[in-house]
């Protein structure tokens, strides 16, 4: 139960302060609605981005790069010669090597929040117009 009302808290926030600062910009506006609309979809794009920014790299998508990448240095005869004096190419397995993903707490409720603001937002504009 504390995972799910930490989820809800998380997501109220992210919604409310992606509102309260579409509504701080759009008060500067001569047309409030129209940019209450861009500003409330602009800020869910953000919240969106970062939210599957954190889920890739919790995933561990950039773990398999630096990975491959230290694989191909070892495959040349250079890369062999130059990683004998470094200690940066002691490759192991990838699950020996990177074996804990890193979790996030905001991760979800940034994902979800982004997506139903934008969702919203794109739909109340379609209407609109």
């Amino acid at each position: 139960m504390t995972i799910l009302t930490n989820f809800l808290r998380l997501l109220f926030i992210i919604i409310g302060s992606n509102v309260i600062f579409s509504i701080l910009f759009s008060l500067f506006s001569s047309n409030f609605l129209k940019s209450l609309l861009d500003y409330s979809f602009f800020f869910s794009l953000i919240s969106l981005t970062v939210g599957a920014s954190l889920f890739v790299i919790e995933g561990g998508f950039f773990n398999g790069i630096r990975y491959s990448v230290k694989k191909l240095r070892k495959s040349s005869k250079e890369g062999e010669y130059i990683a004998s004096f470094d200690n940066l190419d002691d490759t192991k397995e990838v699950y020996e090597e990177y074996p804990k993903k890193s979790v996030f707490t905001w991760t979800y409720p940034l994902l979800v929040g982004g997506g139903m603001l934008a969702l919203a937002t794109s739909i109340i504009a379609f209407v609109i117009n």
